[in-house]
């Protein structure tokens, strides 16, 4: 900003990304301090400007070489209703409510901060999103000018600070019978008190957390991030045997895959803290309380450990969208994923959402959004319009798992498998020489046939398998088998060129009662497990069942 001028400008590679906006203005050109003239002014710009929550209109002139992205003046000034304050560096103005602010600025690297931290008021680059080169190569000067825009125009939810929901509390649902508890607190460890006071004064500093009485105490748990920062969460066992189900949760994989049929692009978004963007209610606040350094606070926000953390966040964001964007942005707890079926409505499909999370004071993670995907990485898969397929980078380490030495590793490569069950087709029969050892009283003893079942369940998923998501149109066919040891179903359907193309695999072990079944009871059995496994896909049409029984 500038108080010794009275226009506003922008520099000219800025400007240049709103190439289709620039209007004409008559030759004119900037004089500096020192008598310096810039070389001629021949175009003006209108850029929406935001900072913090207050938005305004600016129309800027086109100045090549200017040494900030865009200058401030008198004008704009004005219209804020500003007053900079040289003694500590801040500037009050309002927004076009007539709503108060103040931020403080630091003219060295261009951030504003508010009571919340930093808030960066430069330029998106749009050039350096996490986009699909597909659309990275073939966006015309329009469309980039377009994304810059709309990128920008709401660059205020990009924040790795989390936003606070308006005009929403979350209320616990507590039982009757509730009584005090404290329960006792893990010591924090020597090397980590800094770090760990650190992390709670910043945490009451950006409205977390509070100083409390409360005669509810939870111990509290410190979770290593993967780049390194530290999470505090609560050990809320105590609270949550308390706590009243929730009927929200989010949706199971086979109707989330169901919606994708047709999408061309895809961009997700990822809410920064999402939890702590949830107000909770101040009844409840001390239930959420826990003791550090004899001092006693509680959180003012949703807190990560709570068995209903999902459900208020699942109900806030509920109350937010309308049901009509169920067809084109799912929100699956803390990740939101929008999909179109071409370019320009994408466009639209995201400056919804932004201006859905801009309205409400939400915020999401520039770093961790996907751009413009063909296909992109959702909940451990890699989607597109025409299926999903494992992340290579999980396969990869089912393919390097060291073999299991204990019953504790060996459940946990179990379930890092059953992950991906859907895309094995005999899954359960490979890993039923393993299952032996989870029974009950039986002793370690890994021998040959373990050993071999484990390096083919690797092979198996060496064998990359590609699932397609199911046209509406086609017809379905469920093909089953059934052993002595386990029954599986296969749902498929067949293309215009009379290939079939795989949607789902699912299999289980048959139980003890089970085993004494005969063959054409197993059929049966496969049969029944089959249509119940794809019961979203069959019931209310007509399909094919497949058997290999005469």
């Amino acid at each position: 900003m500038h108080t010794c001028v009275s226009q506003e400008w922008v520099e000219k590679n800025i400007a240049r990304l709103h190439i289709a906006s620039q209007l004409p203005v008559s030759k004119t050109h900037v004089v500096g301090a020192v008598g310096h003239k810039s070389p001629n002014i021949k175009n003006q710009l209108l850029i929406r400007m935001k900072i913090l929550h207050a938005e305004f209109l600016i129309n800027c002139l086109v100045v090549k070489g200017l040494i900030k992205p865009i200058i401030i003046g008198m004008q704009t000034l004005a219209q804020m209703k500003a007053t900079i304050h040289i003694a500590d560096g801040s500037l009050s103005f309002c927004d076009g409510d007539g709503k108060p602010f103040k931020v403080l600025y630091n003219s060295n690297n261009n951030e504003c901060n508010d009571e919340h931290g930093p808030t960066n008021v430069t330029f998106i680059d749009v050039q350096s999103l996490n986009m699909s080169p597909v659309f990275k190569t073939t966006l015309s000067g329009e469309q980039w000018n377009r994304l810059h825009v709309l990128v920008n125009s709401f660059k205020g939810v990009f924040s790795d600070l989390p936003g606070r929901l308006r005009d929403f509390e979350y209320e616990l649902r507590v039982s009757p019978q509730i009584t005090n508890f404290k329960a006792r607190h893990y010591p924090v460890p020597v090397h980590l008190r800094d770090r760990v006071r650190a992390e709670i004064e910043r945490m009451q500093e950006i409205g977390v957390l509070e100083k409390c009485h409360s005669s509810f105490i939870n111990p509290l748990r410190i979770v290593h991030k993967q780049d390194g920062s530290l999470r505090l969460c609560l050990d809320a066992r105590n609270l949550n045997q308390y706590l009243l189900d929730e009927p929200e949760g989010p949706p199971g994989l086979d109707n989330v895959f169901a919606m994708f049929q047709g999408a061309q692009v895809f961009t997700s978004f990822d809410l920064t803290n999402s939890f702590w963007q949830v107000p909770l209610a101040k009844s409840s606040r001390k239930y959420t309380a826990f003791l550090f350094e004899n001092q006693v606070f509680a959180f003012k926000v949703v807190p990560f450990g709570l068995k209903s953390s999902t459900s208020a966040l699942l109900r806030a964001l509920g109350d937010l969208f309308p049901l009509e964007s169920a067809t084109f942005c799912l929100r699956f707890v803390d990740e939101i994923l929008i999909f179109s079926q071409s370019l320009e409505d994408h466009f639209h499909h995201i400056e919804f959402v932004l201006r859905m999370f801009s309205d409400n004071g939400l915020t999401i993670k520039l770093g961790k959004t996907q751009w413009l995907k063909a296909e992109v990485k959702f909940l451990g898969y890699i989607l597109s319009g025409e299926g999903l397929k494992a992340d290579p980078e999980r396969v990869q380490a089912i393919l390097e798992y060291e073999c299991p030495k204990n019953l504790k590793q060996l459940r946990a490569f179990i379930g890092f498998i059953n992950f991906y069950r859907r895309f094995q087709p005999n899954l359960a029969s490979l890993v039923e020489p393993l299952t032996y050892l989870l029974k009950k009283g039986i002793r370690w003893v890994w021998t040959e046939e373990m050993q071999n079942s484990f390096e083919k369940i690797k092979i198996a998923f060496a064998e990359h398998v590609k699932l397609c998501l199911p046209v509406m149109n086609r017809t379905f066919y469920l093909s089953t088998d059934a052993s002595g040891k386990s029954v599986a179903a296969h749902l498929y359907q067949i293309d215009e060129e009379g290939s079939p193309y795989p949607i789902a695999f699912v299999s289980r072990l048959l139980n003890e009662h089970e085993r004494r079944y005969s063959i054409s009871e197993l059929e049966l059995l496969a049969i029944h497990f089959g249509i119940n496994k794809f019961r979203m896909w069959l019931q209310g049409t007509k399909f094919v069942v497949r058997t290999d029984h005469r």
